[in-house]
């Protein structure tokens, strides 16, 4: 039986403008266990739309803002972190 597959979603400000980003080395050990799995949502967007985050069961945010409408339809959406410092 497989187990289920969590799913975390990171926002692509994390990517340098060279596409890389010190996330990977930071996170990638940490969220390479099984039934983790972890991505770059696909576009880089100022505020999270309901198409971007309604796949994912965790979103780790640095800039992008979040509004009531990023979730509708987000139904396995559990957990939001936000990176950072301040407030």
């Amino acid at each position: 039986m497989n187990k289920p597959v969590f799913r975390v979603g990171v926002t692509r400000d994390f990517l340098g403008p060279d596409g890389t980003s010190d996330l990977d080395d930071i996170a990638g050990p940490l969220f390479d266990q099984a039934g983790l799995h972890w991505e770059y949502i696909a576009e880089n967007t100022p505020v999270l739309q309901a198409t971007q985050v309604q796949d994912y069961d965790a979103l780790l945010v640095l800039g992008a803002g979040i509004t009531a409408q990023t979730f509708t339809d987000a139904d396995r959406l559990a957990i939001i972190a936000r990176f950072g410092v301040g407030y």
